[in-house]
């Protein structure tokens, strides 16, 4: 039986977000630590999209 779209889109964020751990963990420098955060902000809205609810405002800085 294959998986669903739910069940794919919801791995896909759980893979993600494990590495975006994973990447935080490793990062050296202030730099990598906004960027990480702005991708985890990214995913944050694509999974909010995904459950049906509207997305929170990014508040990048």
């Amino acid at each position: 039986m294959e998986p669903n779209l739910h069940d794919l889109v919801t791995r896909l964020l759980a893979e993600e977000a494990h590495l975006i751990g994973q990447e935080v963990q490793d990062a050296s420098n202030k730099r990598d630590l906004d960027r990480l955060a702005v991708v985890s902000g990214e995913l944050d809205g694509l999974a909010d999209l995904f459950r049906g609810r509207r997305p929170r405002p990014h508040t990048h800085g």
